[in-house]
């Protein structure tokens, strides 16, 4: 059972200070490694590969795909399985309360200072100060991480790539992805892996009925061609809400396409069921997939957005408030 570590001083709720679980057998652990595309044994051999260093590590993909799973497998692959897993979530820190827990003041060390041994995970890059990204940097050079063979802490950090790779770089200090240029890969997103959805999916399901204490089910062909199909514009997470909300409803054995919300059902849709269809939900649920693509192709900026979409900027902004209104925003 993971213990929780006394801290040298007291730190806010995004911060899980955690002993890892046993190492899991293998680099499978991360969903985002089932599947036999060249993408899957990319990810397989990374966590292999980089679990027997301790080098900083640099996760560049769109947001959803659990890039904390991913490095928590990592960190169970490794030697250090059994130090401390420190995460921090940059989203819900001022830049004042992240440098402090990061770097700490002269009398109350950082987390960064204070852990010799584990992994700290900080997400995410992008939305760091530039003074916080040169001082990481200073930090790495000062650890000397790319000669050491010594050093026991790790480093991992995520840069959301919801725009394009070259507006993500932009956003982050050159000479910091410099140091991290050689230590980095690229999650591909869902729609770029159809071809691993249903390994993907056939394990998270089996995740989710074994947590839930359930027995085993199994995925319809019909249920795993609309789930192909479809662009899962909010990757793994999105993937996970959909099959849990699909286990409340499951027949005895198996997920039925019937299971599955209508934007899925129906994101090809070729012909129409003879029982019918709810076009009005549908049709809600298309715009709402056609405003989270706008958003995220730029990088969540209205007007672009509004562009792309061809309406105007306030239009798209009575929209998302609607959205909100519903409990459903997509900011």
């Amino acid at each position: 059972m993971s213990s929780v570590l006394p801290l040298a001083h007291r730190v806010s709720p995004p911060v899980a200070y955690l002993r890892a679980e046993a190492p899991l057998p293998d680099s499978l652990a991360y969903l985002g490694c089932q599947g036999e595309s060249a993408h899957a044994r990319e990810l397989q051999s990374f966590i292999t590969q980089a679990a027997q260093q301790v080098h900083p590590v640099l996760l560049l993909g769109e947001a959803g795909l659990r890039q904390e799973e991913l490095a928590r497998a990592l960190h169970q692959a490794s030697a250090q399985a059994r130090q401390p897993f420190i995460a921090i979530n940059a989203h819900a820190l001022s830049e004042e309360a992240l440098h402090l827990l990061l770097f700490g003041e002269m009398a109350r060390p950082g987390v960064l200072q204070s852990l010799a041994r584990g992994t700290v995970f900080v997400n995410e890059l992008t939305r760091l100060s530039p003074r916080l990204h040169q001082r990481l940097g200073v930090y790495l050079e000062e650890r000397h991480w790319l000669r050491d063979e010594a050093a026991e802490q790790r480093l991992i950090l995520v840069a959301d790539v919801t725009a394009a790779p070259s507006a993500t770089e932009s956003r982050v200090a050159q000479g910091l992805l410099e140091l991290l240029r050689p230590y980095r890969v690229v999650l591909r997103p869902l729609r770029e892996r159809r071809a691993d959805l249903p390994a993907i999916a056939g394990e998270l399901l089996r995740r989710l009925t074994e947590q839930a204490n359930r027995r085993a089910l199994t995925l319809s062909p019909k249920a795993l061609e609309a789930m192909t199909d479809y662009d899962w514009p909010e990757n793994l997470e999105e993937l996970a809400g959909v099959l849990r909300a699909a286990l409340a409803q499951v027949p005895p054995h198996q997920v039925t396409d019937e299971c599955l919300p209508t934007r899925i059902r129906f994101a090809q849709l070729r012909t129409l069921p003879e029982s019918g269809i709810e076009m009005s939900q549908l049709v809600e649920d298309y715009e709402r997939n056609l405003l989270t693509t706008a958003l995220r192709q730029t990088g969540n900026s209205q007007t672009k957005a509004a562009r792309l979409l061809g309406v105007r900027v306030q239009t798209l902004n009575m929209k998302l408030k609607r959205l909100a209104e519903q409990g459903t925003p997509l900011l």
